[in-house]
């Protein structure tokens, strides 16, 4: 049996993926995911931006960021995956204070040490987070963004906001 957990890439892909259902093949598997199947690097503890929701992300040894095949995948912010949490958390956990690195991975919550299949309520967050995002860039593609930085984030965020409930921990 397996179980499906959500990936959201740094370059905007949102997918779901089928992990076995527990051991240490569920580990191992939720590893590959978060470090971009990647031999090097290790889950870091999980963390929990929602009641429904483990966030998975890789962590790797020291000097693996020297490495352009790495830091291309795995030392990006994920942009959409912090619009995504710090709107599920209703705060803001981005620009200047707090990024999600490389692929994060999300997967539902179980008592146990193995986890469960992600609910399709988070999914949809993650699926209208990816919407709107998207469509901000395109705003963007025919008017410039602006030049700012940290206004571009602040528009991201109310855009991933607009469309996911907040406040759900």
């Amino acid at each position: 049996m397996e179980v499906s957990v959500l990936v959201i890439g740094t370059d905007l892909s949102v997918r779901q993926e089928q992990v076995p259902d527990g051991g240490a093949e569920q580990h191992e598997a939720l590893r590959r995911l978060a470090c971009a199947g990647r031999e090097a690097g290790k889950l870091a503890s999980p963390s929990f931006y929602h009641r429904q929701a483990v966030t998975w992300v890789g962590q790797f040894e020291a000097g693996l960021d020297d490495d352009p095949r790495w830091r291309d995948v795995l030392c990006r912010p994920n942009v959409l995956a912090t619009a995504l949490v710090s709107a599920w958390r209703g705060v803001d956990l981005g620009f200047g204070s707090y990024w999600l690195y490389g692929p994060v991975v999300f997967s539902g919550v179980q008592a146990e040490a193995d986890v469960a299949g992600l609910a399709a309520d988070r999914v949809q967050d993650a699926v209208k987070a990816q919407r709107a995002y998207v469509e901000l860039l395109e705003r963007w593609r025919l008017d410039a963004a602006p030049a700012d930085q940290a206004e571009q984030w602040r528009r991201v965020l109310a855009a991933v906001r607009s469309v996911v409930p907040a406040g759900a921990r």
